[in-house]
Parts: C-alpha cells; structure tokens; sequence
C-alpha cells in the first residue's frame, strides 16, 4: 500500500508555530509596556502635600487650613481664558503680601502650574499659560505657606471662590 506524501510547508508557514512563539512574545510585550507605563506614572499620592506615613495611613498636616480659618480669609479669583490673566481678591489678608496660586490638574501630575501673584492695589495679579479645557484644583497661599485657600475651578467657568479646606464642625 503506496502512502501520500504530503509536501512539507516552511515553519514560519506552520500556523501552530506561530501559536507557540507568538502567544509568549506577546506576553512578554505587554509586560514590558505594562511596567514603563508603571514606571512612569510618577507618584501614587491623591494629595500633593507633604504627608506622613504610619504603617498604611497617610496623615497630612491639617495647620494651614486652620490657621486660614482662624484668619477668617476667602478669595475670589478671576481668570480671563484667552489672555491667562489671572486676578485674586482677597478678603483678610495683608494686602503687600505676595501670594502663589497653584493649578493642580486633576489627573496629571506633571501638567500642574505655578503661578506668582503680585499685589496691585486691592488684588493680586498674574498670568498663567494653564489651558483651561478642564477642571483645575486650586490652591491659594502665601510664600512662607502659613495658611492656603482651596477651590475648584470647572471647566468653563472664568472664577472661582477659594475658602479654607476645614468646615467650621472640624
């Protein structure tokens, strides 16, 4: 009995190959992209103030926000979209007194901004290049940080009142 040969394909033609080598190949490339993206993520803290640690609670430092509450300060902040002039209005501060307003994007740690406020008579005044397609959280204190105000700027909305982080109940 005479049997038939069958022709021999190539092995990169041999569809059960590709199986073999391509299934772990493909691990291997998400596992490496998985691991960059890890590693370039950057911090994993919600919070950017300087926190501490014990055992796994975070533990931030709460005396800025009273101290702005004990001031009894607020502010109104004004944001001209097309030119990123910013104006603060501040109610209790000392009006000499230069003031930063940080924009921290919700997600994106990288794409936060620093801005310098100088004093202008009854304002504070500065510029930002911050593009406002999205919320911003914001955070309005003076250099030495003894007191900060925070807010939510949403976007397309041009201000925002800023107001210590404590309730009066705390």
């Amino acid at each position: 009995m005479a049997t038939a040969h069958t022709p021999r394909r190539p092995r990169y033609r041999e569809p059960m190959m590709w199986l073999v080598l391509g299934l772990p190949a493909a691990v291997v490339a998400a596992s490496l992209s998985t691991l960059t993206l890890a590693i370039r993520a950057g911090g994993i803290d919600a919070v950017s103030d300087e926190v501490q640690r014990t055992g796994r609670i975070q533990v931030a430092a709460l005396d800025a926000d009273a101290e702005a509450r004990r001031l009894g300060l607020s502010a109104r902040l004004a944001v001209d979209a097309d030119t990123g002039a910013l104006s603060v209005e501040l109610q209790g501060g000392d009006p000499a007194e230069p003031l930063r307003l940080d924009l921290r994007h919700p997600t994106v740690a990288a794409e936060d901004r620093q801005v310098a406020l100088t004093p202008a008579g009854a304002r504070w005044l500065g510029r930002t290049d911050a593009p406002m397609d999205h919320d911003w959280k914001l955070e309005l204190a003076p250099e030495d940080r003894r007191w900060r105000l925070v807010a939510r700027l949403p976007k397309g909305r041009d201000e925002a009142r800023l107001l210590p982080a404590l309730d009066e109940g705390e």
